[in-house]
């Protein structure tokens, strides 16, 4: 079962919920503090308001009652919305008995021994006031609930540009936090654009200050990485090259002494050392190709007129009394071959098409180079089928198909990398031509003016 690829943290993400929660966080505390002060400042408000209450109604009471001669009978001022109200009030004659009720609320408050002040009783809020000289006394009632009713709305007040910041707010963080990380995306791309071949020093772009001493510690680390790889290829090049000339002359000296000890004993000794000999040759030219490609020099970055030095390699060959008549160049409608790939790079990419062909395909068969189109070439040559899987593995270092020919296993891997390089393609298959197997190589370029 195929697992899930991990979901890495976001520095942006982790930052704008962060932000954002703690903004959210300060907002809420910040309506909690002030409601807890805006509930003290309503309590003294309300407080207030009921002695204001108290103070302007008694005279006016007592004033009516003491004008009436009449004997003073209880009697209610009635209210339609009686669970509404916020303020009730009952007059009191001297004997604690209520003569006057503002509606039937104040019927649930006793109100023996009670003194003059603020008292709560459940969930009534009172103020008691008396007139000195005639002895009615006042008591204005308030339901308790109704200053939590305007807590809550004015703390629900507060909270509600809440539901419309916390987008906005996200939002906000969020360019601004995209903004700030720009140049860590653009010190990234520069990055991924180095390779093996492109250890240049990084731009001189200015960085912000907590990104200046990682842009500086990768600069020395790609520094110091490309001086490892330069005195990597410049040894392997010295080694190759430096490896030529003795191998060269040793092997002259070899097949020179084959021919004086033709027939003798130890002859076939000089054989297998001849064999050895071509085949250290061999490898050093190719490991001297391997140390040019890291360099990078197989990309033209402009088409390239191909045609000439195709004819030269092909000539080259035939030069070889073992070839001559044996490479067949054909060119049906007599197309200009062009590719963004150097000179010297394509003809490595033939050469060893050519040689591979040649080796591994049937003695004394034809090796057929055919312009297919003026962006790819293929070499064909007779040989036993091979298997997809097999074919795949073909353009790997190191790799041979199923062959006792003399080789090295480089050649077309050197020829996917140079191919790779120029933005080109090595296709290899097996077809059945006949009764016959060809096996086709083909290379193919990146079309520029379609760029």
């Amino acid at each position: 079962m195929k697992e899930r690829p991990t979901k890495r943290p976001s520095i942006a993400r982790n930052l704008a919920v962060g932000l954002t929660s703690g903004l959210v966080l300060f907002w809420v505390l910040a309506v909690a503090i002030g409601g807890y002060q805006l509930r003290h400042e309503l309590d003294e408000g309300f407080d207030e308001a009921l002695r204001q209450a108290a103070i302007r109604l008694l005279p006016l009471a007592v004033h009516d009652l003491t004008e009436d001669d009449e004997d003073i009978e209880e009697y209610s001022i009635d209210d339609d919305d009686d669970l509404d109200t916020a303020f009730t009030y009952v007059i009191l004659n001297s004997a604690g008995v209520p003569v006057i009720r503002s509606g039937e609320t104040a019927q649930s408050v006793g109100f023996d021994d009670l003194g003059s002040g603020f008292t709560t009783v459940d969930d009534r809020r009172l103020f008691s006031a008396a007139d000195a000289e005639t002895g009615f006394r006042i008591v204005v009632i308030e339901r308790t609930g109704h200053r939590a009713e305007a807590l809550l709305e004015s703390v629900f007040s507060l909270l509600l540009p809440l539901g419309a910041m916390v987008p906005l707010a996200a939002i906000g963080i969020w360019i601004a936090i995209r903004r700030s990380l720009k140049p860590l995306d653009h010190l990234r791309g520069e990055i991924e654009q180095r390779d093996s071949r492109d250890l240049s020093p990084l731009s001189v772009s200015e960085y912000p200050e907590e990104l200046s001493a990682i842009k500086d510690a990768i600069a020395a680390l790609m520094e110091r990485l490309r001086l490892a790889l330069e005195a990597e290829r410049t040894f392997a090049a010295n080694s190759a090259h430096e490896l030529r000339t003795p191998l060269a002359g040793a092997l002259a000296q070899v097949q020179r002494l084959s021919i004086e000890m033709q027939g003798e004993k130890g002859s076939e000794r000089l054989q297998e050392i001849d064999f050895s000999l071509r085949h250290l040759s061999n490898l050093s030219e190719q490991l001297l190709q391997l140390s040019r490609l890291d360099a990078g020099f197989a990309r033209a970055g402009e088409m390239t007129d191909l045609s000439e030095t195709l004819a030269i390699i092909v000539q080259d060959f035939r030069t070889d009394t073992a070839i001559q008549d044996r490479l067949v160049v054909t060119n049906t409608h007599d197309q200009k071959l062009t590719g963004n790939i150097t000179k010297d790079a394509f003809a490595i990419v033939l050469r060893n098409l050519i040689q591979n062909a040649f080796k591994h395909g049937v003695a004394g068969g034809t090796v057929t180079i055919d312009v297919t189109s003026p962006l790819s070439l293929t070499v064909m040559n007779e040989a036993g089928m091979i298997s997809e899987e097999r074919l795949e593995q073909l353009g790997e270092p190191f790799q041979r198909g199923t062959t006792t020919a003399e080789g090295t296993g480089l050649g077309l891997s050197i020829v996917r990398s140079v191919m790779k390089q120029c933005d080109g393609s090595l296709r290899l298959r097996t077809t059945m031509v006949g009764a016959h197997t060809t096996f086709e190589a083909t290379i193919r370029f990146e079309d520029l003016s379609q760029t």
